[in-house]
């Protein structure tokens, strides 16, 4: 049994998520000596160009236009080299192709991240989503869901029969598999490089939105005991807008924040040297970077949320309000609450996400169909 993968996040996604998830089952693949190969004519992910060649068909492009005609010569290209494909019955569908309703002979399965479009109508055209996923659902034979909540948000949305859906935690020990043979700076070299002069507070991720970061702010500006000896620094999502930089200035903090982007190895410092992370989001399909801070021994301060509940347990504190998130933070900070044994929770989470672990039960489905 080989399995084929289409290229669509590969080819609209440079880095991200959704292919990092691909990119961590597919190195478990090939340690598991599973046959699979990825159909991506045209491409720029990252993480897919260091795919090794005989896992992948397709050219690598930094960059090019994303216009509909180039789009459309991609989906046909893909659809034609897995139709070609007789040796192959399943298709793995990376994300939402609608392309791949002309293709009959293969078994199709999708993975399902989260349901924020269609949770948040006021951000999106729900109806819309909804209606052209369902054309696509209709037309899978098996779900994947990377959380319990993911699931239950799922069938709840679009009706599928539950015997269709299984679930798949995410991984963290990619994180451990970064720097191995080099020392991780210890604080003062830390600041050095990254010119950080106080200790500070880590937010991973975008922050628009659902995602709530202004509560954060708000919280920090109300304090401060903690806005006056420590920093925050946003790693990754989208720099600051001209909107964040004139609220940071009005609440007079734009000397406090800090912006960063860079490579894994880069995250991996800031998790460990952070004082905490603070993880603000209204909403989350899993939460890959609260599972990739506690492996690394970072303190948790996170929205009492159920998906959150569902992945930390026991091992973060939780906030319900703004109010409450400010009083918390001073406490960790200060009074060092969460004094929980990190070195345990770092053992325990690589234990229980594993993406040896999440591959393993991939296959699985896989042999169902």
């Amino acid at each position: 049994m080989k399995i084929l993968f289409n290229n669509a996040i590969f080819f609209s996604q440079k880095i991200g998520g959704v292919s990092r998830y691909f990119d961590s089952i597919f190195k478990k693949f090939i340690e598991l000596k599973f046959p699979f190969k990825v159909i991506a004519p045209i491409y720029k992910n990252i993480y897919l160009r260091d795919l090794d060649n005989g896992f992948k068909q397709g050219l690598y492009f930094p960059k090019y236009p994303m216009h509909k005609q180039f789009v459309k010569l991609n989906e046909i290209l893909t659809n034609f080299i897995i139709s070609k494909d007789y040796k192959s019955h399943i298709i793995h569908d990376t994300y939402c192709s609608s392309s791949l309703l002309e293709i009959k002979n293969k078994k199709k399965v999708i993975t399902i991240y989260d349901l924020i479009h269609e949770k948040f109508n006021n951000y999106y055209n729900y109806k819309d989503i909804i209606q052209n996923k369902k054309k696509i659902f209709d037309n899978m034979d098996y779900f994947i869901c990377i959380s319990n909540k993911t699931k239950e948000d799922f069938l709840d949305l679009y009706k599928v029969p539950e015997y269709k859906v299984e679930v798949t935690h995410l991984g963290c020990d990619h994180m451990n598999q970064i720097n191995k043979n080099d020392t991780l700076l210890n604080i003062d070299n830390f600041k050095k490089k990254y010119e950080m002069e106080k200790p500070f507070i880590l937010y991973v991720g975008r922050r628009s939105k659902y995602k709530n970061f202004i509560s954060l702010m708000n919280s920090y500006y109300n304090c401060k005991k903690i806005n006056q000896n420590f920093d925050i620094v946003c790693f990754g999502g989208e720099e600051f807008s001209q909107e964040e930089i004139c609220d940071f200035k009005k609440l007079k903090i734009s000397k406090n924040l800090h912006y960063f982007s860079g490579s894994d190895s880069d995250l991996k410092q800031f998790y460990v040297n952070a004082s905490v992370m603070v993880a603000t989001s209204k909403y989350e399909g899993f939460g890959l970077p609260l599972v990739e801070a506690m492996s690394l021994e970072c303190k948790l301060l996170i929205n009492d949320i159920q998906i959150f509940r569902e992945i930390c347990g026991n091992n973060a504190i939780y906030f319900e309000n703004e109010e409450d998130l400010k009083n918390k933070l001073e406490n960790i900070l200060y009074l060092s609450q969460n004094n929980k044994d990190l070195q345990q929770i770092k053992v325990d989470t690589i234990q229980k996400y594993s993406w040896m672990d999440t591959a393993k039960k991939t296959i699985k489905i896989y042999n169902l169909l």
